[in-house]
């Protein structure tokens, strides 16, 4: 035992850490930081409070991109302290938790020629609850535009 130095049994993971590195080397799995001056990205989930809006506007199309044009004062936006003017909004997504048909129809359909992420949940026997009823039933129901006020405000007031 003299003249043995101990090494840990783990040493050899020491590139791990960082131990044993000299100034300015790198090894292959080092993670790269991104430039100071690339954009950030991250989610914002954001809910209003009445069927007035998320509490900003927008600009831009298709050279440009869509961006935030300016935050109200008051309103979803300005309260999640998240959004500012000239953030690039990437793209959307929307929770059919609590969605009526005809919203959920419109929103859809407006959706049609753009590339769309829909999280799809199915069940070990699934009932085809569609199979009930469709907005082609032929009762004259009105859809709108989802980027102006929903048609279903007093079907969504009896969600629980």
């Amino acid at each position: 035992m003299g003249g043995e130095s101990h090494k840990s049994p783990w040493a050899h993971f020491g590139f791990l850490i960082g131990q044993g590195r000299t100034k300015g080397s790198r090894h292959s799995f080092d993670v790269a930081s991104p430039p100071l001056d690339a954009p950030q990205q991250y989610s914002v989930s954001l809910k209003g409070h009445d069927f007035t809006g998320l509490g900003f506007s927008v600009g831009g199309g298709l050279k440009e991109g869509i961006f935030v044009k300016e935050v109200m004062q008051r309103g979803p936006a300005a309260e999640s302290n998240k959004i500012q003017p000239g953030d690039r909004i990437k793209g959307l997504w929307v929770s059919f938790d609590e969605v009526v048909l005809p919203d959920a129809v419109a929103l859809l359909g407006h959706a049609s020629p753009y590339v769309v992420r829909l999280d799809i949940q199915r069940s070990p026997q699934s009932d085809v609850p569609g199979k009930r009823e469709t907005l082609g039933s032929g009762r004259g129901e009105k859809v709108s535009h989802p980027s102006f006020k929903s048609s279903s405000a007093m079907d969504l007031s009896q969600v629980n």
